[in-house]
């Protein structure tokens, strides 16, 4: 603050300002369409019509409901607050928060949006064990603005719920089953039909699907002659680590020159950063051995997750003369 602006006539110590403490204001709304049904899992924003407070967003409740809370520093005993959602269209609307939070009075908006319902099914993998922590995906076949798209991963059971528009056609499409993709067919509507074993017009349930595992890959990126370090990674299912590896080395001709065991963790570097059902691990060997002037070498042999599958590995693997730092550091 300079001296001009503090002794200004418009900075007067006889009245000093005044903030006043933020006070909470509160809104239940209960989303319903045009039919009266309620609406759930339905996302919408809400900002202040006068600019009173930064917008929030909200997700109603399985009853379609959704409590609005804000903090602000006005007095007035009730502000209004718009609300806007993506439904048929871009819809909007306005509601009023209160002070009285412990028991807001409920607040019916009406949206053109259709009726949320849900498909759910099972996986497992052809030794009758869950497959756990699959993703799966549910389209509609004919999309329209507001219709629901899922996209989910399969529980401890193999278990997977999907949310959908009710009576609409869905695509439900198990990811990463093998050689192909394998997608099913629902519609929610009450009626058993397409691939439902039971329909009661809320949830839709698809049978037991059977599906290979993801499989568990390991890959090399380098052996390095400046500081004799070899490294490799692997990848796969999340659920599949630790991983198991016995692994040989030979140069161009053949020749083995070393070998390679141990056990590799799911890296918890990387955890937070890939996919849920997506795992990856390091494997950093200092190793010498005599590669001679070939520019590959081969490592071959096995790797076993932890529900005892068995891969069979055999890849090549590049030589460099650069320490392997100044390649990943690029």
């Amino acid at each position: 603050m300079t001296s001009e602006i503090f002794l200004s006539e418009w900075w007067n110590l006889d009245y000093p300002l005044v903030f006043s403490e933020p006070v909470k204001y509160c809104a239940q709304i209960k989303l319903q369409n045009e039919t009266g049904e309620t609406l759930n899992g339905v996302h919408g924003f809400y900002y202040g019509e006068a600019g009173e407070f930064a917008s929030n967003y909200f997700v109603t409740d399985n009853n379609g409901n959704a409590l609005l809370e804000v903090d602000t520093g006005t007095s007035a005993e009730t502000i209004n607050a718009n609300i806007l959602f993506f439904g048929e269209n871009i819809q909007n609307g306005t509601v009023i928060l209160s002070r009285n939070c412990s028991n807001p009075q409920p607040q019916i908006v009406e949206v053109r949006q259709p009726r949320l319902c849900q498909i759910k099914g099972q996986l497992e993998y052809p030794d009758g064990s869950a497959a756990t922590r699959h993703p799966i995906l549910a389209v509609p076949t004919n999309y329209a603005l507001g219709d629901y798209i899922d996209f989910t991963g399969s529980n401890s059971a193999g278990e997977y719920w999907l949310n959908a528009t009710c009576e609409k056609d869905y695509a439900v499409t198990i990811i990463w089953t093998g050689e192909e993709e394998v997608t099913k067919q629902a519609n929610v509507n009450g009626t058993v039909s397409n691939d439902e074993t039971a329909d009661n017009g809320t949830v839709a349930t698809l049978p037991t699907i059977e599906i290979e595992p993801i499989p568990t890959e390991i890959a090399g990126v380098g052996y390095s002659t400046a500081d004799k370090r070899i490294y490799l990674f692997t990848f796969g299912h999340r659920d599949y680590f630790p991983l198991n590896y016995d692994l040989r080395i030979a140069n161009e001709n053949g020749q083995q020159i070393g070998t390679l065991a141990g056990t590799a963790s799911l890296s918890s570097e990387v955890a937070e950063e890939y996919p849920w059902y997506f795992g990856y691990s390091e494997i950093i060997s200092d190793i010498d051995i005599n590669v001679g002037d070939d520019s590959f070498i081969q490592v071959t042999g096995t790797v076993v997750d932890s529900r005892n599958q068995t891969k069979n590995i055999d890849i090549l693997v590049p030589v460099t003369n650069e320490p392997l730092g100044s390649i990943f550091d690029d």
